[in-house]
C-alpha cells in the first residue's frame, strides 16, 4: 500500500513541465484533508492526490481511515491574451479504502472505485478548484500555490 502511495503521489514529478502546483485538498463529506499535485505540460497536465478522513453519522454508523488516492488528466484553458492558465477541467480515478465500517451504508457510499470531475480557477500564483464525485456524490475543494 506504501508503495503504491508513493508512486501515485510522486509519478507527476518524473515528468518534466512548465508549472507544479501543490495543494491542500478538504471532503467536507467525510471531513478529511490530504495533497494534491498537479503538473501542466502545455496545455495539459496531470495530477495525483491522497486524502484521508473519517464518516461519522452517530455512535452506531461511522467508517474509520477513509483513504482515497486519485490519478487524473487536467485540460488547461489558456488566456488568449497572454497564454497563461486561467482555468482547468479534470477527470480522475478514485481508488477507496475503508478502514471500520459500522453500519448500514448505501452501497454507494463504499465504492472502491470511482471517477472524479473537476474544475478550477487560477489567480496569479494561487489555484483553487472543486472536484466532484458523481458516483458517490462527494465533492473535494483545493486550495494551492503555483510555483
Amino acid at each position: 500500500m506504501r508503495k503504491l502511495l508513493f508512486i501515485l503521489l510522486f509519478f507527476p514529478l518524473i515528468v518534466s513541465a512548465q508549472t507544479n502546483t501543490i495543494s491542500i485538498i478538504l471532503q467536507p463529506v467525510d471531513l478529511g484533508l490530504g495533497l494534491r499535485y498537479d503538473k501542466m505540460l502545455s496545455s495539459t497536465g496531470i495530477y495525483s492526490s491522497v486524502a484521508w478522513g473519517n464518516y461519522y453519522i452517530d455512535e452506531c454508523r461511522y467508517i474509520k481511515n477513509h483513504i482515497k488516492l486519485t490519478a487524473g488528466i487536467t485540460k488547461y484553458l489558456l488566456n488568449k491574451l497572454n497564454g497563461h492558465p486561467l482555468t482547468y477541467l479534470s477527470v480522475g480515478l478514485n481508488c477507496n479504502y475503508y478502514g471500520d465500517v459500522l453500519g448500514d451504508f448505501n452501497k454507494r457510499t463504499l465504492q472502491p472505485v470511482s471517477i472524479d470531475l473537476g474544475a478550477g480557477m487560477r489567480f496569479k500564483r494561487v489555484m483553487s478548484g472543486f472536484q466532484y464525485d458523481p458516483i458517490k456524490h462527494e465533492s473535494i475543494l483545493s486550495f494551492g500555490v503555483n510555483f
